[in-house]
């Protein structure tokens, strides 16, 4: 798997909080607000069947803002774009799949940073999602 090896350029707004990898492209659901830094669900729906006891798993189609504390059986990633959709509209946006991000700078759904991701920290932990506290300065050669 390539390693971002560009992040000091790309740390403009230091979501960055150390090495990220794992660039993908994801489809965002409709009427969407999503900006860069944004926690991104993709919601797993687990059934299972009272006879059989047989497990059933559906991966939604979609990418969306997470509203509540992570879940370790859905899918995350942190947004690399800003995109807004309309009612009847997805879009397709660039994120990543791991990395170490800056907790200050991570938004979970409309909820400001700080003591709600801290609650989902460990859920996120096993998708290679680190969200550490960071200092922001200038870095000098």
């Amino acid at each position: 798997m390539a390693r971002n090896t560009g992040r000091v350029a790309t740390n403009y707004d230091q979501l960055f909080a150390g090495e990220v990898w794992g660039e993908v492209n994801i489809t965002i659901g409709n009427s969407q607000t999503i900006r860069r830094g944004d926690l991104l669900e993709c919601i797993v729906t687990e059934t299972v069947d009272p006879t059989t006891h047989a497990l059933t798993r559906a991966i939604a189609a979609t990418w969306g803002l997470t509203a509540t504390d992570a879940k370790p059986v859905n899918f995350y990633c942190i947004a690399a774009d800003s995109v807004t959709t309309e009612s009847n509209t997805t879009a397709v946006i660039a994120a990543y799949k791991g990395g170490y991000f800056n907790i200050s700078k991570v938004r979970l759904g409309a909820t400001p940073t700080g003591a709600d991701l801290e609650k989902t920290k460990n859920a996120l932990i096993g998708q290679e999602i680190f969200l550490k506290t960071a200092s922001t300065g200038v870095v000098t050669a």
